[in-house]
C-alpha cells in the first residue's frame, strides 16, 4: 500500500515471519474455546499477535453497546486499525484506528451495531490481525431502583435524595416517566439525584425509570408529600456515636433508625459533635424528612455523613417533634456478623441534674473484660464526683471532674478517672454537683468484642 508507514519495510529483527505468526495464531485458536462472552472485551497487543484475554484467541465476542479495550504489552510498535485482510494485504475502513503505539498504552472502541469487524496492525499486516464478533444485545435482567420509597418534604424547604439502580449494566440514565416531581424539584439524569426547593404543598406521585447502557430499563413508583412546616419540638441527645477501630481487632459503628409515628411530616437534622470538644455552630450534620409512619435507616450514621471517629450527636427538629430514634452500637465482624447493644436516646428531662446520682458496676473479670467511661454534658456544662468502691464497699478513690457545655469524651476508665486500676466487682458512684449530662460505662469482652453498656438517666 502506498500510504504504509516506513517502519513497515524496515529490517527490524522483532518482526516475525509469516510462518511463525500463522503457527502461533493457529495454536491459540485450537486451545481456546470457540466463543467467550462477557461485559465487553479485553485484548493484549503482544509482540507478535492480538490475543483476547478471555478466549486466548484472536477473536473477541461481545454484545452491542459493549466496549473493547486493547492493551499494549510488548515493546514493539503496533496499531489496532479496523479493516479486512487478504492473504497479501489489509485495507483500513475508517471505523476505528488507535494509531501506532508502543509500550504501556490502551485504546478503546464501543461497538453499537451487530456484525463481524476485522482489524489489523498496520506495521505488521497481514500477519497480525484479529476479529470482533458483535452479537445482538442479550435479554435484559431485572433492574431495581432504590430506595423503595422517598421521604416527604416541607414547603419552601430544600430537598435532596438520590435514586440508584442495580441489576443492569452501568452507566444508568434516570428520568421521570409518569406523573411529576413536586413543584420546584428536578432529577439529574446522570446521577438520579432529586433536588431543589419545593414551592407547593400536596401529594406528588411519579415514576422514575432507569435505563442502562444496553437500553434495558427498570422503574419504581414513588409518592412525595409536601406539607407546611410545624413548630419545632425539643432536641434529643445520643450520648455516644462512633465509626472507628477498637482494641483487639474490633471495628465499631453506630446504626441509627428514625421513625415518624404520626401523620405530620417531621423534618430536622442529625448533628455530630466530635469528641474532646464542645459543640460548635460548624459541626457537621445530615438532614432527615419523614412522612407519616415512615422509617429511615443509617447502617453507619457517621459514614453516611462522610465521617469517622468518636463523638456524640443531637437530633435537632426543624419541623414537628423529634422522631422516634433507635441507636445501636455494634462491632462489625464482616461476614461473621455483628455484636452490639441498643443505646438509649435522651431528652432533657431524662438526664441527671445537680444533686442526682447513679452507680456503675465494674466487671467481675478485669483480665478478660475492659471498662470504658464516657460523658456528654448538656448546654450548661457539668461537674461531678466519682467515688470508687471495692466489692466489700470500701472506698478506694474519689475524683472530681468538670466539663464545658455540650462536650463529649470517652476513654478507658482508668485513664478517664486518672487511677491506676479498678477493683473487680467494684462500683463507681457518680454524683452531679452542677449542670446536667449523661454518663455511660461500657464493659467489652476482649476476646469477642461483645459489649454491654450502663447509662445514667431517669
Amino acid at each position: 500500500m502506498s500510504d504504509r508507514p516506513s517502519i513497515r519495510v524496515s529490517a527490524s529483527p522483532t518482526v516475525l515471519s509469516p510462518i511463525r505468526v500463522a503457527a502461533t495464531l493457529l495454536l491459540l485458536a485450537f486451545l481456546a474455546p470457540a466463543v467467550v462472552r462477557g461485559a465487553g472485551g479485553n485484548i493484549d497487543v503482544a509482540d507478535d499477535f492480538f490475543r483476547d484475554t478471555a478466549s486466548g484467541s484472536t477473536t473477541t465476542t461481545i454484545h452491542t453497546g459493549e466496549t473493547v479495550t486493547w492493551t499494549w504489552t510488548g515493546a514493539n510498535p503496533h496499531s489496532a486499525t479496523s479493516g479486512p485482510c487478504s492473504a497479501a494485504d489489509c485495507t483500513a475502513d475508517g471505523l476505528f484506528d488507535s494509531g501506532i503505539l508502543r509500550g504501556a498504552h490502551t485504546f478503546t472502541h464501543t461497538f453499537l451495531d451487530p456484525g463481524t469487524f476485522d482489524y489489523f496492525c498496520v506495521v505488521h499486516d497481514p500477519m497480525m490481525h484479529g476479529s470482533i464478533v458483535v452479537e445482538g444485545a442479550p435479554a435484559c435482567g431485572t433492574i431495581t431502583l432504590t430506595p423503595g420509597s422517598l421521604p416527604g418534604a416541607l414547603k419552601d424547604g430544600a430537598y435532596a435524595q438520590t435514586v440508584s439502580a442495580s441489576g443492569g449494566t452501568a452507566p444508568y440514565g434516570f428520568a421521570v416517566t409518569t406523573g411529576a416531581l413536586p413543584t420546584g424539584l428536578h432529577i439529574d439524569g446522570a446521577t438520579g439525584k432529586i433536588s431543589g426547593t419545593t414551592t407547593a404543598d400536596g401529594a406528588f406521585p411519579f415514576t422514575v425509570t432507569a435505563t442502562d447502557s444496553r437500553q434495558c430499563t427498570g422503574a419504581q413508583a414513588y409518592s412525595v408529600t409536601v406539607a407546611e412546616g410545624a413548630p419545632a419540638g425539643e432536641s434529643a441527645v445520643i450520648q455516644g456515636v462512633g465509626s472507628l477501630p477498637g482494641a483487639f481487632g474490633a471495628f465499631f459503628r453506630t446504626q441509627l433508625q428514625l421513625n415518624n409515628p404520626g401523620t405530620v411530616i417531621l423534618a430536622g437534622k442529625i448533628v455530630y459533635h466530635p469528641g474532646g470538644a464542645s459543640a460548635g455552630a460548624g459541626d457537621p450534620s445530615i438532614p432527615y424528612t419523614l412522612g407519616s409512619r415512615q422509617t429511615v435507616n443509617f447502617d453507619d450514621v457517621l459514614a453516611a455523613m462522610g465521617l469517622s471517629g468518636l463523638g456524640s450527636a443531637d437530633i435537632v427538629p426543624t419541623s414537628g417533634d423529634a422522631p422516634v430514634a433507635v441507636a445501636r452500637i455494634y462491632n462489625d465482624g464482616g461476614d461473621a456478623g455483628t455484636a452490639g447493644f441498643t443505646e438509649p436516646v435522651f431528652h432533657a428531662k431524662d438526664v441527671l441534674k445537680d444533686g442526682d446520682s447513679a452507680v456503675f458496676v465494674l466487671p467481675a473479670d478485669p483480665a478478660n473484660f475492659r471498662f470504658n467511661l464516657g460523658v456528654r454534658s448538656l448546654g450548661s456544662g457539668l461537674s461531678a464526683t466519682f467515688t470508687i468502691f471495692d466489692e466489700s464497699g470500701a472506698q478506694t478513690a474519689k475524683v472530681s471532674k468538670s466539663y464545658p457545655a455540650s462536650f463529649f469524651v470517652q476513654a478507658k476508665a482508668t485513664d478517664f478517672l486518672g487511677v491506676t486500676s479498678l477493683p473487680a466487682d467494684g462500683s463507681i458512684e457518680i454524683r452531679i454537683t452542677a449542670g446536667s449530662g449523661i454518663f455511660s460505662g461500657s464493659t467489652v469482652d476482649n476476646r469477642t468484642q461483645d459489649t454491654s453498656t450502663q447509662f445514667t438517666g431517669k
